[in-house]
């Protein structure tokens, strides 16, 4: 059997580059290109030490942020609108989750806008690799270095007296409703990713989006607090992080096990947003066509 190992950045573009491998399938072929770009990703991101520091401390002090701000917050306020009374557990993992979505999301465009302007981009896609192969290789990535973020956000929310659940099954299904919440969102970033080939410039876009989903999402405050303004409420739940975050918080505070009707309900909810993944394959593939056919592929 041959092994994923991949020793040096030679190996990398060798990959991207070749026309055919004999004796290797589709499959295994494509898998190994997405560790290639991963691989490629995480030297990056090891040679930036500073970079790498200043993140982990970022997560120190937004969790000190909420362990202060929790101090400020009624609990019998926040147990009546349907949560316990521990504001620091409530904020920590709608932080946790909201950066984990958003940044993973704006990675992608970020790093297809990087690509096109130092001119890239077109070496890339004149190989035999899909651009969606390519895609999915930085996203990966980009959800892996976030993942980072997103568990140590918890562990140290929970060091510091956020009542989160220890049990294990209950952190699986909580994972599982990450992982589709993901899957969601992915999709939503790989859109992002084909308008950023034609439009290039869309971080007014990517910041509107961050807003939302803060705002609709009740990362900081109860949705509850939306039912008296019914408007708000019901454009809170055309957005997927909105019933991803409120299934994750039933599960990791109160302790909802999956088959409760507070979490299924959710659950379904996401499921109904899970076309937007295939859909946005087709809508890469558009904006990609649609940028070659006007020749603006590439941006200096």
């Amino acid at each position: 059997m041959r092994c994923f190992k991949l020793t040096s950045e030679s190996e990398v573009i060798k990959l991207l580059e070749s026309e055919k491998v004999s004796r290797t399938s589709k499959i295994f072929l494509f898998i190994r290109r997405i560790i290639a770009i991963i691989y490629m990703q995480l030297k990056i991101l090891m040679s930036y030490k500073m970079q790498l520091f200043l993140d982990l401390l970022d997560v120190i002090i937004n969790v000190l942020i909420y362990f202060f701000l929790a101090i400020l917050v009624d609990p019998t306020k926040l147990a009546e609108l349907g949560y316990s009374s521990d504001y620091l557990a409530f904020s920590i993992t709608g932080i946790a989750l909201s950066r984990y979505i958003w940044n993973s999301i704006a990675r992608i465009s970020h790093r297809m806008q990087r690509e096109i302007s130092i001119g890239t981009f077109e070496s890339i896609v004149t190989t035999d690799t899909k651009l969606s192969t390519w895609v999915i290789g930085q996203s990966f990535f980009g959800f892996i270095w976030s993942s980072l973020w997103f568990f140590g956000t918890l562990i140290a929310g929970y060091l510091v007296g956020a009542k989160l659940t220890t049990n294990p099954i209950l952190i699986t299904e909580g994972l599982l409703i990450v992982l589709l919440t993901v899957i969601v969102h992915f999709g939503i970033g790989i859109m992002m990713a084909g308008m950023s080939i034609l439009h290039k410039q869309i971080e007014t876009l990517l910041f509107v989006f961050a807003v939302l989903i803060e705002f609709f999402g009740g990362v900081l405050y109860p949705l509850g607090l939306l039912n008296k303004y019914p408007i708000l409420y019901y454009l809170a739940q055309a957005f997927p992080f909105t019933h991803g975050l409120e299934a994750f918080r039933k599960i990791m505070i109160l302790g909802y096990p999956i088959t409760h009707p507070a979490v299924y309900t959710k659950i379904f909810a996401l499921l109904a947003f899970l076309p937007i993944f295939f859909l946005s394959f087709i809508v890469l593939e558009h904006y990609y066509e649609e940028a070659r056919k006007r020749g603006e592929l590439s941006s200096y």
